[in-house]
């Protein structure tokens, strides 16, 4: 079993993969929309979002149940398989024919429908690749995890930049990336076949059954946070037109990116949680504190640095109009706080999935997507793009209360309140740090290393991180 010095050796490796690749392809992508346009960005980004929810429908939680299941029983794995690999290919084909009927009915027709093709190939991929993933999360394999993340973005970035060169247009683009995840999904499905071992897919409708249907709770909330976080870029499309969602998605890219944090580190927790969950309270709750100041102290500082100086990082959209930057900027400083709010409160989230409460957080899920949805409708006349933000941070408004609320009340694990007091100290010391390099006139990428170093100097002061974490 990794003890407490792995555990951080592995936390830290895997940030500093993501900060070596996510920002190289948040570049990437905003030199293929600045050279693309925002409409044709804005309408591909609609489909995707449609392939992504119709993958999450037909995903059927499939990895995460892989993950808890063989994290406390790996000895499983061989009964287990066998069935999880027949659901994943069937579900596959059921999403590429739901794909293509609801693009139908959407109106995505002519070249589109070579969109919605391309983009469900790699939505399949992709979502054979996560499989992969969740076997070696299970198996705390979280270095091999965290590879098999990044190789993807990694390798496409030289085919694109030639693209850029030569021309590119959407579904050039698009070949790219599918090529790009299938060798990912073929070197790290081969990786795992050797060390796991591998066995042929069953398709007996009993096993299958049974899978299926302690699955389920993972699928629901699987779909319904990919619904709540990426329903606002399809709503815009619809009601107010592709460049609307294009400059959406122009800020939502980089919320995204720094959001990966939290979905590559709080796996981690999840999976010590479920491995762990019978243990005594007090050594629960002390992983519990540890996580949470691991997650929340870095994003803190990040989260302060996109509210007061998002309008710097859209320098590579040199083909907009000043006004469609400002909406840009907007929309991030908006996603920011709600980015914040996220990586303050989510752990709490992972510890209810982990620990066999996924019901409570389905029913938050129930009741922020329509509270969403209804402020997105209600701003979208007047703000436009900004009215995506808004429903999303409205969304995480709801969910952080509930969380806390649902431990507390259906769970042995006492809420954190002091550690969340020193967090939002830490809180007040980034912002009071940003705000003072804003008026004295520092250059905004040196205030963000000082105001940096001052959260995370203030997260050791506090003692949000600890360093002697029980496996």
């Amino acid at each position: 079993m990794a003890g407490p010095r792995n555990l951080i050796r592995n936390i830290g490796l895997i940030v500093v993969l993501n900060l070596l690749t996510k920002p190289l392809w948040v570049v990437v992508e905003n030199l293929v929309q600045n050279a693309l346009g925002h409409a044709t960005w804005g309408a591909y980004t609609a489909i995707n979002v449609l392939a992504l929810i119709l993958g999450a429908v037909t995903e059927l939680g499939i990895n995460q149940y892989s993950t808890k299941t063989l994290a406390a029983h790996p000895e499983r794995y061989a009964e287990l398989f066998p069935r999880i690999l027949a659901i994943k290919l069937g579900s596959g084909l059921v999403f590429m024919g739901l794909l293509l009927g609801a693009g139908s009915l959407m109106g995505y027709g002519g070249v589109q429908t070579g969109t919605l093709l391309l983009v469900g190939g790699i939505q399949f991929t992709i979502g054979l690749t996560a499989f992969w993933r969740a076997l070696m999360q299970a198996r705390q394999n979280f270095r091999l995890d965290t590879l098999a993340g990044v190789t993807d973005k990694t390798i496409i970035t030289l085919p694109v930049l030639v693209l850029l060169h030569t021309g590119i247009s959407l579904h050039s683009y698009l070949w790219t990336v599918l090529a790009t995840s299938v060798l990912t999904l073929l070197v790290f499905g081969g990786i795992a076949a050797r060390r796991y071992g591998i066995f042929w897919p069953s398709f007996r409708p009993q096993p299958l059954g049974g899978v299926l249907q302690r699955s389920m709770p993972f699928a629901l909330i699987f779909l319904l946070f990919l619904v709540q976080e990426r329903l606002s870029a399809l709503l815009l499309e619809r009601w107010d037109g592709p460049e609307s969602a294009g400059l959406f998605q122009g800020a939502y890219r980089f919320f995204a990116m720094f959001q990966m944090y939290l979905w590559t580190v709080l796996p981690i927790f999840y999976a010590k949680f479920a491995q762990g969950y019978l243990k005594p309270t007090e050594e629960q709750l002390r992983l519990f504190r540890a996580g949470q100041g691991i997650v929340a102290v870095p994003m803190i500082a990040v989260c302060g640095f996109l509210f007061f100086y998002a309008e710097h990082l859209f320098f590579l959209f040199s083909h907009s109009t000043p006004a469609e930057l400002a909406q840009m900027t907007a929309c991030l400083r908006i996603l920011s706080i709600a980015l914040l709010l996220n990586a303050l409160f989510n752990i709490y989230s992972t510890y209810l999935t982990a620990t066999g409460k996924e019901s409570y957080v389905n029913l938050l899920l129930i009741l922020a997507i329509p509270f969403s949805t209804l402020v997105t409708w209600l701003f979208v006349a007047r703000l436009g793009p900004q009215a995506g933000a808004w429903g999303i941070l409205a969304a995480f408004a709801v969910l952080c209360k509930g969380y806390v609320y649902f431990t507390y009340r259906h769970t042995s694990l006492p809420v954190a309140w002091g550690t969340l007091a020193r967090l939002l100290a830490t809180c007040l010391v980034s912002g009071a740090g940003y705000w003072a390099c804003t008026q004295l006139g520092i250059h905004w990428l040196l205030a963000g290393i000082l105001v940096s170093g001052l959260v995370l100097g203030t997260g050791f002061l506090l003692k949000l991180f600890d360093f002697k974490l029980h496996s």
